[in-house]
């Protein structure tokens, strides 16, 4: 492509996930070679060919998944409305583990994040994040945050949290846990990613994204 030259993005395909038009992709998540797509209404999570836009599998998962995070390995999906993860095989779409968390009138289990030590799942209506272990599935700890979290985001030192409510953003040390701070952002955070420098979220009915430093 010449220096300067307009580069003009186009979509390519519209792809039908779930088992029918109610299915309503809700979560998704790319590692290069798959694309994984949480399908809210079917309970189920549609695995997609990223390289031929060819959906190679339907996966029952628990009832109402929300958010999904594939770490190349594993694929981790939360299900709002049934207050579990299900962990699934990246190379073969089968579901390995369902891992319970704390039971609790009313939970809604809605983001998720790996970071292949540690899976981060955010409780919308009881203000927390639950952290679990990667490699035993075992719950390590839950974590107060901020009010309706609702997307998380892990960059392997730190994890990110966008607190819809509370309109701020928590920031977490991934090694302990431990709470470090309390960001204020614009208003409603309801999208959060950090690439480790920086720390993108997404302000719903605001119309602005707000950048955070690391450093």
């Amino acid at each position: 492509m010449l220096l300067g030259a307009q580069h003009n993005a186009a979509v390519i395909a519209n792809i039908p996930v779930g088992s029918g038009p109610s299915s309503s992709p809700w979560g998704i998540s790319s590692d290069k070679t798959h694309v994984w797509v949480t399908n809210q209404n079917d309970n189920t999570v549609s695995e997609i060919s990223a390289s031929t836009g060819a959906v190679i599998a339907t996966i029952p998962v628990g009832s109402g998944p929300t958010g999904i995070s594939s770490d190349k390995t594993h694929v981790w999906v939360a299900n709002g409305l049934a207050n579990t993860v299900s962990e699934i095989s990246a190379s073969t779409g089968a579901v390995i583990a369902t891992i319970p968390l704390a039971s609790r009138p009313n939970a809604y289990l809605y983001g998720i994040s790996s970071d292949k030590t540690h899976v981060w799942v955010t409780d919308n209506w009881y203000d927390t994040v639950t952290e679990i272990s990667a490699a035993t599935r075992a719950v390590i700890a839950t974590i107060p945050v901020g009010s309706g979290p609702a997307d998380v985001s892990s960059d392997n030192t730190h994890v990110w949290v966008a607190n819809f409510f509370g309109s701020t953003v928590t920031e977490i040390k991934a090694s302990t846990g431990a709470v470090i701070a309390t960001i204020p952002v614009v208003s409603n955070p309801v999208g959060i990613s950090s690439d480790k420098a920086h720390v993108w979220v997404a302000n719903a009915n605001a119309g602005k994204v707000s950048e955070i430093s690391t450093h």
